[in-house]
């Protein structure tokens, strides 16, 4: 099985989504190592899949806001996501983790970046290709 991961962020402030098996994925949030949201979610391949699809169409665009989208739609989302540019080559992000599903309540939000645009790429294309062997 091909490493089905993703790290996005900076050393002091990133996100990580990384399969378990079985269906489980793990979202974690770290932030300078002084706060840390670090749950499991139920995940299909194509939930993952659609999800890289979006995120990589939005950073071949041409777009200021690159993307901003939920991991899944409709039942227990645990990661929103919002990428915009920040100069030619870099960009920022900003996470929101909420491990009860849609709660307004209990998140965690954190920005991140900037990063550079084709790392970023590289490494959720990585993703896209182990969840759907292309």
């Amino acid at each position: 099985m091909r490493d089905r991961a993703i790290r996005i962020g900076t050393e002091d402030a990133r996100v990580e989504l990384t399969y378990l098996g079985g269906g489980e994925w793990r979202v974690t949030a770290d932030w300078a190592s002084a706060l840390r949201a670090d749950f499991t979610t139920a995940l299909d391949d194509p939930e993952v899949g659609d999800f890289t699809a979006r995120v990589l169409a939005g950073l071949r665009a041409p777009h200021a806001r690159v993307f901003d989208g939920r991991l899944t739609e409709g039942r227990n989302n645990p990661l929103h996501l919002t990428i915009e540019r920040h100069g030619p080559s870099r960009l920022v992000l900003l996470a929101v983790l909420t491990p009860n599903g849609d709660d307004g309540t209990c998140l965690l939000r954190m920005e991140s970046g900037p990063v550079d645009a084709a790392e970023l790429e590289a490494a959720f294309a990585g993703l896209h290709r182990s969840v759907t062997g292309g």
